[in-house]
């Protein structure tokens, strides 16, 4: 009886956290530049994507910027793959470094962007043909301004404050990822990695034995 009643909370709790999550922005990294795909092969190659906000909960009305890396690595949590090239073209007037290889970007815009959909840039990745399942994780800057937020994070519409809000998790937190060259289901579902991904596996961890 009590082992049916925590799994029933399990369930209310893995369905708040779901619910929670899912009104949250995210920062998008895409293997297209519509901002559509998420899992693909390379031709020749070369990968021309793009990272897109989706607006959502604290970030609905709008946002000026956005701060945040993007580490390609050989699987889940593998080994960092640096084995290619990255260019990236900016959606935003103003940007500081590149997401792929100078440990963060800083996007700026100088008015408030208020499409449901905010496409930051666009980028290409070449000389990735010989390497299978390379993701490509968003995560906080690799070296945050503000060390107050340890985030992947935007920047709101509310001149002269500018609030930070952060998106996903801290530290080594994957927010989003994509996979190149995928092989044995490996795939990405397009949608923010959930806290209520690790919440439930850890709820299940539970009932083993």
């Amino acid at each position: 009886m009590k082992k049916k009643s925590l799994m029933l909370f399990a369930a209310a709790l893995f369905g708040l956290v779901s619910l929670a999550q899912a009104q949250e922005a995210s920062i998008a990294v895409y293997l297209d530049e519509a901002g559509t795909t998420c899992n693909g092969q390379t031709a020749s190659g070369i990968i021309n994507g793009s990272v897109w906000v989706n607006l959502d909960g604290a970030a609905a009305g709008g946002i000026t910027g956005a701060e945040f890396r993007v580490d390609p690595t050989l699987g889940y949590n593998g080994e960092f793959f640096n084995g290619y090239t990255a260019s990236v073209t900016s959606d935003a007037p103003i940007i500081f470094g590149n997401p792929f290889n100078e440990g963060g970007t800083n996007v700026t815009f100088t008015s408030c962007q208020t499409a449901s959909r905010v496409r930051l840039m666009t980028f290409q990745l070449i000389d990735m043909t010989e390497r299978s399942d390379v993701w490509l994780n968003v995560r906080q800057h690799a070296f945050p301004p503000n060390y107050t937020f340890q985030c992947a994070l935007l920047t709101l519409c509310d001149d002269p404050v500018f609030t930070k809000v952060c998106v996903g998790g801290t530290g080594s937190d994957i927010h989003w990822y994509s996979i190149v060259n995928p092989t044995n289901g490996a795939a990405s579902d397009c949608a923010p990695v959930s806290v209520a991904e690790k919440t439930w596996s850890e709820i299940k961890s539970l009932y083993r034995n």
